[in-house]
């Protein structure tokens, strides 16, 4: 399990970089992706991460 600094450290990275996988991977459950569209979310889009067991 990862330490609380790794954990906020990974959320900071981008989707590749070796921390955020070391994070995906120490969390062991199905991720599911999602995205707001431009439109729905004014300027930016976001993205969610939702883990399922």
């Amino acid at each position: 399990m990862l330490e609380w600094k790794e954990f906020i450290e990974a959320l900071s990275t981008s989707e590749t970089s070796d921390k955020f996988v070391v994070l995906m991977n120490s969390i062991g459950e199905k991720l599911v992706i999602s995205e707001d569209s431009k439109e729905y979310s004014g300027h930016e889009k976001f993205k969610y991460y939702k883990f399922l067991r």
